[in-house]
């Protein structure tokens, strides 16, 4: 690792702390917004204890490795098989992807612009126009 690295790991590491701290200072929080209101203090109380225990197991699963942080884009990035990706959008944008990774012809497309017929018949039509010489003379 480098010093750039190690700088980053250690702030990810320092902020992950706080956060987490931030996160079970709410459960007294909770009990005394609760009691100052005169209402039920454990429901509450119970329930950030749960969202506090629910966050602190997962950080200490997983920690601050990759899973837990976005990977950087850059050109030599490739994903791997079981890698997962998020996508925040729109569901056409969505079945817009989906449609690239499963229909060659629309991923062809997008790679080199050029427009493969799709179909049995549009590819049959194509190569017999394809196969027809140019006529450059007009007559």
């Amino acid at each position: 690792m480098t010093i750039e690295s190690d700088d980053l790991a250690n702030l990810r590491d320092t902020t992950s702390k706080l956060l987490m701290g931030m996160l079970w200072v709410h459960v007294p929080i909770a009990v005394a917004a609760s009691m100052m209101r005169g209402t039920d203090w454990l429901m509450p109380a119970l329930l950030m204890a749960a969202f506090a225990i629910a966050a602190t197991a997962s950080w200490r699963l997983t920690g601050n490795g990759l899973s837990s942080h976005e990977v950087p884009s850059s050109d030599d990035f490739v994903l791997s098989a079981g890698d997962e990706i998020l996508l925040a959008g729109r569901p056409s944008a969505r079945r817009a992807l989906s449609t690239l990774l499963f229909v060659d012809s629309a991923l062809e497309y997008v790679l080199s612009g050029r427009r493969v017929p799709e179909s049995w018949i549009w590819r049959k039509l194509s190569r017999t126009r394809a196969e027809e010489p140019v006529s450059t003379t007009h007559s």
